[in-house]
């Protein structure tokens, strides 16, 4: 009798000791929540055109950029529900989701590695910035060319990309930057540099 009330006492100092974890999980969940509908609130998305993310200028991106990577860090199957794709715009990170092959060398591979710009940049590494065309050419260095300019835009197509760029091969109308410093990114200049 005295081993039936210890063990009943020990079970309901379990049962209390797992409802308090359950009510610590439940309040813990609840916390997530409210970040991850926040995060969603504060996301600015880029308008879509032509195919590519639009964003009316750099702090817009930044904003934009910063919001999302929170939202990736925080919930993936909320930035999933988050990430434009359909018709109007196929980016980097829908291609990969639905990739389909019958032979591992058909995947596709891209080289961008960062998950973010993956989401934001189309099936060319492109995206706008007011009237700045920017081109990811591998994970660190990025085309600035002017968005009407489409001839450019198709010249820095066909260049390779995911390999260091090859300097003699960029089109007159384009420039190169880095993608760390934001300042590449601005409205295209129309500027050149040359080298002797």
């Amino acid at each position: 009798m005295h081993g039936v009330k210890i063990l009943t006492g020990f079970m309901l100092i379990l049962l209390m000791f797992s409802c308090s974890k359950d009510i610590e999980n439940s309040q813990s969940l609840d916390e997530s929540n409210k970040d991850v509908v926040l995060l969603k609130s504060r996301l600015n998305s880029p308008n879509v055109a032509n195919n590519l993310s639009v964003f009316s200028d750099i702090s817009h991106f930044e904003d934009y950029y910063k919001n999302l990577n929170r939202l990736y860090d925080a919930d993936y199957e909320a930035f999933k529900q988050n990430v434009p794709i359909g018709r109007q715009f196929v980016s980097v990170h829908t291609k990969m989701l639905n990739d389909n092959f019958s032979r591992p060398e058909d995947r596709y591979q891209p080289f961008l590695s960062d998950p973010i710009m993956a989401a934001i940049v189309n099936e060319y590494f492109e995206f706008e910035i007011g009237t700045t065309l920017v081109t990811y050419m591998n994970n660190s260095e990025v085309l600035i060319s002017d968005s009407a300019d489409l001839t450019t835009q198709q010249q820095i197509r066909t260049l390779s990309k995911g390999v260091d760029v090859d300097l003699t091969t960029i089109p007159t109308n384009a420039y190169l930057g880095k993608d760390t410093d934001m300042r590449s990114f601005e409205a295209f200049c129309g500027c050149s540099i040359e080298i002797e």
